[in-house]
């Protein structure tokens, strides 16, 4: 199913109730603690009834719902493609061509927007590519990161060789 809700005001969880025909009579108030677990599996019991794309359709930020606070929790490759995070530029291409993307800086502030890289280059640094600079600005020892990287704990990039 993976949707995210968030309705935690009553208004919008009311609305939340409505978009899923849910009468709220029928369940355990919102705010009564001790009936979470209840309240919980039975809306569990009702998300099940569709998948994540029909319920979004019906929670759409431009429907009847849309104050419901209810949003799609996306995989990694439906990110780079999902029309809202497209919109924002949350989502960028990387130094490996179409399918290496990574995130834009947040937040963007408007006199210093900043660009996508912990080093300032401009370009995306790979997994593991300032390992030792970094843990050596943390204070340790070149003998400590080795042992890190050799239990796998960290990650230091090996260029491959060209032939």
């Amino acid at each position: 199913i993976l949707s995210a809700v968030g309705c935690i005001e009553p208004h919008f969880y009311n609305m939340l109730l409505e978009g899923m025909d849910l009468d709220d009579k029928t369940l355990p108030k919102q705010m009564d603690k001790d009936k979470w677990p209840e309240l919980r599996a039975r809306l569990a019991a009702e998300f099940l009834k569709r998948n994540r794309d029909e319920w979004c359709e019906i929670f759409s930020p431009t429907g009847k719902y849309a104050d419901a606070c209810l949003s799609p929790v996306l995989s990694l490759g439906e990110v780079s493609t999902h029309p809202h995070m497209a919109s924002r530029g949350i989502i960028r291409k990387g130094p490996g061509g179409e399918k290496d993307v990574i995130p834009g800086p947040a937040p963007r502030l408007s006199r210093t927007p900043g660009v996508p890289s912990p080093m300032g280059k401009g370009v995306v640094p790979r997994d593991g590519e300032n390992t030792m600079q970094v843990l050596s600005e943390f204070g340790f020892t070149t003998s400590k990161i080795n042992r890190l990287i050799d239990n796998g704990d960290v990650v230091q990039y090996k260029p491959r060789p060209r032939m």
